[in-house]
This record gives structure tokens, sequence and C-alpha cells, in this order.
């Protein structure tokens, strides 16, 4: 959703207020041999300013908006989507991600990032605080191989097959040299 002031303030009218909210129960990209990418459970939040005001950081606050619904009911067509931020918001996270690269790069786990408010912190040395951006970063359940000729898993229950609710461990194959294999478990 774009929004701009419409109101007799010609100094607001370069204001645009953005609040996107999507969803998707899968995603993936095709077509790359030696080369996998997959998401699902995928939601993505943003609700933020754009103005030419470097001070403006006022977003709309979609609850305080419209009470009765707690939030903005967007008529999809096939359904209604609400927004319902009330801060600053951008938010991306995947309950499983899959990335492989050939045989060398094998991530598998849940993956979130979140753009948080600019946070002061003191640094040694320097007697005022600074003032910082920040992001967190996620993860659940991340399995990590960064080599060559991986990964090795050990299959818990012996089906030959990866399972979200199932415990993972790599290990090294006992023909690995150290230099070449790296399993990380996170």
């Amino acid at each position: 959703m774009i929004m701009r002031p419409s109101g007799a303030d010609v100094a607001s009218k370069g204001t645009k207020y953005l609040a996107l909210k999507a969803t998707a129960d899968f995603a993936g990209l095709v077509g790359i041999d030696d080369f996998k990418l997959s998401a699902s459970g995928i939601t993505v939040e943003y609700n933020t300013v754009k103005t030419t005001d470097p001070t403006e950081t006022r977003v709309v606050d979609f609850k305080a908006s419209f009470p009765t619904t707690a939030g903005y009911k967007l008529d999809l067509g096939n359904g209604e989507l609400l927004l319902n931020f009330d801060t600053k918001r951008l938010l991306v996270s995947v309950e499983v991600a899959d990335l492989q690269i050939s045989s060398y790069v094998f991530v598998h786990g849940a993956l979130a990032f979140e753009k948080t408010d600019d946070i002061w912190v003191s640094i040694i040395g320097d007697a005022t605080q600074t003032k910082m951006s920040a992001t967190n970063i996620g993860g659940q359940d991340l399995t990590m191989f960064f080599g060559a000729d991986g990964p090795y898993w050990t299959d818990l229950n012996h089906d030959t097959a990866r399972h979200s609710h199932q415990q993972h461990r790599l290990h090294r194959h006992p023909a690995a040299s150290g230099s070449r294999r790296s399993p990380v478990r996170a």
C-alpha cells in the first residue's frame, strides 16, 4: 500500500508512506544446474516513510487508525490481508530454507532478518555514545556445510531422507582431509 498526504500541507506532498505484508507457502529458483534455492513459510513485513526530510521517521499506525478492526483490512479479491503495524518495520522470515551450490555449499534451516530502530552504543575509548543502525539476523535448526564432495549426513532413522522434524548431524567422511571439508552445525 502506498499512501500520500492529500491535505492542504504542500510541504508534505513529497512524503510517501509504504506498507507491505506478504506471505508465501513456497518459492524456489529453477533451471540453473548445480544451484538450488528454495524457501517455504515465507513472511515479509514492511512499514516505512519515504521523504526528503531525514528527521521524519513517523510511520502509519494502522492499529490506532483502524481500531475497530485492529488494523486496515485490504481486500485481495480472494480474501483479506490485515495491515496491523504500529511501528516502523522491515522483517523477512523463512520457516525452511534450502541452498545448495554444486557439492560445495549446503545450508538448511529457518532464517529471519529484521531491521530494528537505531540504537545508541558505547564504543571503547569514546566518551560519547554513537548512533548505529542495526539488523537482527537469526537462525534456527541451521545445518551448514562448506567444502568439497559433501555434505555427510547422519541419517538417524535410516530412511535416506532429511526431515524438518528430525535432528541432523554433519560428520566428517573417513576419507576427508582436514583442509578440504569444513562441516558447521549452528
